[in-house]
């Protein structure tokens, strides 16, 4: 999804831009199960939970196999 420039939105950016090395983890789009769409549980996840006040540490992870 090029096209959301979802690296330079990120947290980690204002860090790069000083020359500071920051990693940018994303989750796998892949699930052994083909009932599973990863990519709209992702964007689910992306609408109803990203940089929303339940966008914490306590939020369930997103595990495509287990979905």
């Amino acid at each position: 999804m090029p096209e959301q420039v979802i690296f330079i939105r990120s947290d980690q950016y204002s860090f790069v831009k000083q020359g500071i090395p920051a990693v940018f983890p994303t989750p796998g789009l892949k699930s052994n199960d083909p009932k599973i769409d990863p990519v709209a549980i992702f964007k689910d996840w992306e609408e109803t939970r990203y940089h929303q006040p339940q966008d914490d540490i306590q939020q369930p992870n997103l595990d495509f196999n287990q979905a």
